[in-house]
């Protein structure tokens, strides 16, 4: 048997569909748009595309330990070369970029299309890879 609903249940779910789909059309309408889709390109000296070539991990250099900022700057260089081989978007490495600069006093930059080098927060370089 079907239950009959009340005019004041009535009016109780239509406030619910209107609050609902109100909601869901702000989230739509507000929602970021990304790169791709747009077709912009996003200003920067790494490519943003899922064929970008491949950087090796450099080896562990052997006078690691000499010199402490030089471990931080190695494990800031593979974390940084690790991202960017797993595709990630460039906000994500500007991203991983703030936080070894924070954590580290460290930042990864690319020198020219064949090396990467990782440089204290004065512009010093604490360690130059060849790509």
């Amino acid at each position: 048997m079907i239950k009959k609903i009340s005019i004041e249940e009535q009016k109780n779910l239509i406030t619910i569909a209107i609050v609902f789909g109100g909601a869901f059309l702000i989230t739509y309408l507000t929602r970021p748009k990304s790169l791709k889709k747009t077709g912009a390109k996003d200003a920067g000296s790494l490519e943003d595309d899922k064929d970008r070539q491949q950087i090796a991990v450099p080896a562990v250099p052997d006078n690691l330990s000499s010199n402490p900022n030089a471990e931080n700057a190695y494990m800031a260089l593979t974390a940084y070369i690790n991202a960017y081989n797993d595709n990630a978007p460039k906000q994500v490495l500007r991203d991983l970029n703030n936080e070894i600069a924070s954590d580290w006093g460290l930042k990864v930059y690319r020198k020219d299309n064949s090396k990467l080098a990782v440089k204290d927060l004065n512009d010093n370089d604490v360690i130059l890879y060849n790509i």
